[in-house]
């Protein structure tokens, strides 16, 4: 699985959204770079929290919501006291 190397280059793009559309949308070649980037501090967290998919949401009560939410239910939740 390249995806980590494929991240890594998006991430350190001079221009990320340009590079992560034309490989999406357009099938074009990610232009391979690195960087300093926050990859594995993120898996790391994943990691810790279980999170083994996206979109995952951990609210500050803890409750975990796993896939997608309307977003009116995502504006409720976050309104919930």
């Amino acid at each position: 699985n390249d995806s980590m190397k494929k991240s890594q280059s998006i991430w350190c793009a001079e221009n990320r959204e340009k590079v992560w559309t034309d490989w999406m949308l357009n099938g074009k070649e990610i232009p391979e770079k690195t960087c300093a980037n926050p990859l594995e501090k993120n898996l790391e967290t994943g990691k810790k929290f279980k999170i083994r998919g996206t979109p995952t949401i951990v609210f500050p009560d803890g409750v975990k919501n796993v896939g997608m939410m309307r977003a009116e239910q995502l504006e409720e939740r976050l309104n919930k006291k």
